[in-house]
């Protein structure tokens, strides 16, 4: 045993004190750099889990909308709800929007042109925001007797509170199916006399949604991702 000490003590460690150093400071910078790494990635994932994330929450019904003569039913207004179901507010917030009625399912690489953009200061952690958008009475007919389709799509630009993140972007398109049309019971509009014959259908009571086959999507993710985001925050 003492003569492995001595080799050891021979070998490795006499006049070795300069070679040791060397390798310790070596070994110093690695569990450094190794550490910073691991504090740098728990940064990333509490910011990941406490950002702003801004989305699509729902289609909604708003109100019925009556011509000036109090009588005719001239279209539906339709709520595209935003939820912020992040754990911090939601800031600097551009939102672009728009409805229309097709024919046809949206042709694959459709633009989604979009109206002109309504600024919004913030959206708190777990809030909602609302915006309007109106659907006139011939297209919502034409679609409950399956002779078109209604789409409503939308694009959202905003920021987080942690200095330094890209703009966030959050985009969607959903197809409003299954309209449920009923005799409105609104008194400026009576059901017209005699037992055979039925009122005509004025109030949207009821509707579903689904995703469209495009332009659902979230920051980077989406294909026009730095085109949007200039061109909504340069209007």
């Amino acid at each position: 045993m003492s003569k492995v000490l001595s080799w050891i003590w021979n070998n490795c460690i006499k006049d070795k004190a300069s070679a040791w150093q060397a390798i310790c400071a070596v070994l110093l910078t690695v569990f450094t750099f190794l550490l910073y790494r691991v504090s740098d990635r728990a940064t990333e994932t509490s910011r990941a889990s406490e950002r702003a994330f801004v989305n699509f929450g729902q289609l909604t019904m708003g109100v019925r909308l009556i011509a000036p003569d109090g009588k005719t039913w001239n279209g539906q207004e339709f709520a595209l709800n935003w939820i912020n179901s992040g754990n911090t507010p939601a800031k600097g917030i551009v939102i672009e929007t728009n409805a229309q009625a097709f024919r046809s399912d949206l042709p694959l690489g459709y633009p989604f042109p979009e109206n002109k953009a309504t600024s919004l200061a913030v959206i708190g952690p777990k809030g909602a925001y609302g915006t309007l958008a109106q659907i006139s009475t011939t297209d919502i007919m034409d679609s409950w007797s399956n002779k078109s389709r209604i789409f409503f799509w939308g694009s959202l630009v905003y920021n987080d509170t942690f200095s330094g993140d890209p703009d966030r972007l959050s985009e969607f398109c959903v197809e409003m199916t299954h309209i449920t049309l009923a005799p409105s019971q609104n008194p400026a509009s009576p059901t017209p006399p005699g037992p055979a014959v039925a009122a005509p259908p004025d109030a949207v009571v009821g509707f579903q949604w689904q995703a469209c086959r495009e332009h659902n999507c979230y920051d980077e993710d989406c294909k026009d991702y730095s085109i949007k985001v200039k061109q909504m925050r340069t209007e």
